[in-house]
């Protein structure tokens, strides 16, 4: 789930760590985490997937 897109499908993982400080900039409600986080490549579910599931 994002802010800006709802529901997201991932679609494939990069595998490229995202930096602190880009994590930061774009995503500040996750940048207190500790954790690492990798680039994703995702796509926004249709309505039909949404009410499918």
């Amino acid at each position: 789930m994002t802010l800006s897109y709802g529901v997201v499908v991932p679609i494939e993982p990069t595998g490229e760590l995202a930096a602190q400080d880009v994590l930061r900039r774009l995503y500040p409600h996750a940048a207190a985490d500790e954790r690492d986080f990798i680039w994703l490549r995702w796509r926004a579910a249709p309505f039909f997937e949404l009410v499918a599931t």
